[in-house]
């Protein structure tokens, strides 16, 4: 648990975890662990989504009233995340091309990529970014980095398999760490309250991350935690 009040509750998801049922989908979901959590005494709603193969932060609405008002405020949260991914980022980057939905039609969407550490020990070579959406696309952050050449490193969609391949056998082979999941983490939003204030809710850093860290770096210590 991340977080909890009276109207909302926020959880760091592990990777591989859906956030609710859909098609195909038969294993237990996030939705299902919070409903059992309070074993019926709340109804919890989701608030917003993240992909299933990504870790971190997810806020949940302890009411439909309260989740649709969060919902419809949700342009307005700033929401980052933290990624790896393949190369290096020399500056900050900002991603703004249309990206297609389901329909193929071309939505905007804009993300803002900041370095925060390159990581050469192992080829191929690899950057720590944090990464902030401004719109909510489907798999935006990945699509974006991808289209920039910086795909994330073990994404099966977007990403570049022969890339993904070589550097999970240097993992491996050279630090004994095995990596299967995207490594990307929704680590940060910030939420605006109806009283004009502003609740900042940030999720751990995932165990994978801080071992990624730790190993690829030649000082093995944590990399620096964003502002």
């Amino acid at each position: 648990m991340v977080y909890e009040d009276d109207r909302w509750v926020a959880v760091s998801k592990p990777a591989g975890m859906a956030v609710h049922g859909g098609a195909g989908e038969t294993g237990r979901t996030l939705i299902d662990l919070i409903a059992e959590c309070y074993d019926g005494a709340v109804d919890v709603h989701l608030a917003h989504r993240i992909d299933k193969e990504t870790s971190g932060l997810v806020v949940l609405a302890k009411s439909k009233a309260e989740a649709q008002a969060l919902q419809a405020a949700w342009d307005r949260v700033e929401k980052r995340y933290l990624a790896v991914v393949l190369g290096k980022i020399a500056g900050p980057m900002t991603l703004d091309r249309p990206l297609p939905e389901k329909d193929g039609r071309p939505q905007s969407a804009l993300t803002r990529v900041r370095p925060l550490e390159f990581w050469s020990r192992l080829e191929p070579a690899v950057s720590l970014v944090e990464a902030e959406i401004v719109t909510g696309r489907t798999h935006q952050i990945r699509r974006h980095l991808a289209g920039a050449g910086h795909p994330v490193l073990m994404d099966d969609k977007h990403g570049q398999f022969k890339a993904n391949k070589a550097w999970a056998r240097a993992l491996r082979d050279q630090l004994d760490l095995r990596v299967k999941h995207l490594c990307l983490h929704s680590w940060r939003a910030v939420l605006p309250r109806s009283d004009g204030n502003k609740l900042t809710l940030e999720a751990p850093w995932p165990a994978a991350l801080t071992a990624l860290a730790e190993g690829l770096r030649a000082d093995s210590t944590p990399p620096e935690r964003p502002a």
